[in-house]
């Protein structure tokens, strides 16, 4: 069995091995159970455009991944698909980690914690742009019924909650 090189158990990686299926391997990442039941940060992709909050560190699902074109650069660009388990919300990767795809190691569905990212207005859309991203686990299925966020009714409701 191959566990993610992030998780730890106490005594060797052997004998975890030995010891744990994939499905009863406990992770002590912060704020994670068993691998089979990780927890994204739920309603988070909704609070980071709204607020811009950077420092945030969430757990999100990558729902899919397109290489895109670019006119006004020749690097090599991505849009990822993330979920959060409520919501759902196309993503820029950046550049820098565009080997984790090229190797395989972010795929469709794996589970990722986000450690940097910031939100830029592209064409009078807030786009999170991933920097930097861990691959947690890979997982086959999606994890709760993600719905595409509304960035019109978040917009109002950015402007709403805004003192006058």
């Amino acid at each position: 069995v191959n566990f993610p090189p992030n998780l730890h158990f106490g005594g060797s990686r052997r004998e975890t091995c030995k010891r744990y299926s994939p499905d009863t391997c406990i992770d002590l990442l912060p704020g994670k159970t068993k691998m089979a039941d990780v927890n994204l940060t739920n309603g988070v992709l909704k609070t980071i455009l709204t607020t811009s909050n950077t420092s945030l560190k969430p757990v999100l699902q990558v729902l899919g991944m397109k290489k895109i074109q670019s006119a006004e650069s020749s690097a090599e660009r991505y849009r990822i698909q993330l979920s959060d388990g409520v919501h759902f919300q196309p993503c820029m990767l950046a550049t820098q980690m565009n080997s984790k795809i090229h190797s395989g190691e972010l795929d469709k569905n794996c589970i990722v914690a986000i450690d940097k990212y910031t939100c830029n207005n592209i064409h009078e859309r807030k786009i999170i742009i991933v920097i930097n991203l861990r691959v947690l686990t890979k997982k086959s299925s999606v994890i709760g019924q993600p719905k595409q966020l509304d960035l019109v009714k978040v917009s109002e409701g950015a402007a709403d909650s805004k003192p006058n």
